[in-house]
């Protein structure tokens, strides 16, 4: 009985852990449609892709993914960034949320939801 559950739990885990954090994401709390419209110039949109993650004006490349214990969710980073003819590096923490992602960096910490 116990082995049941304990598979069945692990069942239903599984697709949580496979999701991937590519995707469109907008600001939370502004306005989806032109969050998400790439054709409009917006300040408060992210683009994940592979190991890549544009904010903008900024294109950065995720290095160094470690998991944090008991966050299976959340991931930290290495980033080696450029944009606006400068180049730099620091850490970032990326946590997958019910309807999009986390990130933190730098004292500053902001939500996303997923673009449809």
């Amino acid at each position: 009985m116990i082995k049941r559950a304990a598979i069945a739990l692990i069942l239903l885990a599984a697709p949580a852990a496979t999701q991937t954090l590519d995707g469109t994401y907008h600001w939370a709390g502004s306005d989806p449609v032109a969050g998400c419209d790439l054709d409009i110039y917006n300040d408060g949109r992210i683009t994940i892709a592979g190991d890549q993650i544009t904010f903008i004006e900024t294109t950065c490349t995720l290095t160094n993914a470690t998991p944090i214990r008991d966050m299976a969710e959340g991931t930290l980073f290495d980033m080696v960034c450029s944009g606006e003819g400068e180049e730099w590096t620091e850490r970032v923490f990326i946590y997958q949320t019910f309807d999009g992602v986390a990130v933190l960096s730098r004292g500053a910490a902001r939500t996303y939801q997923r673009c449809e």
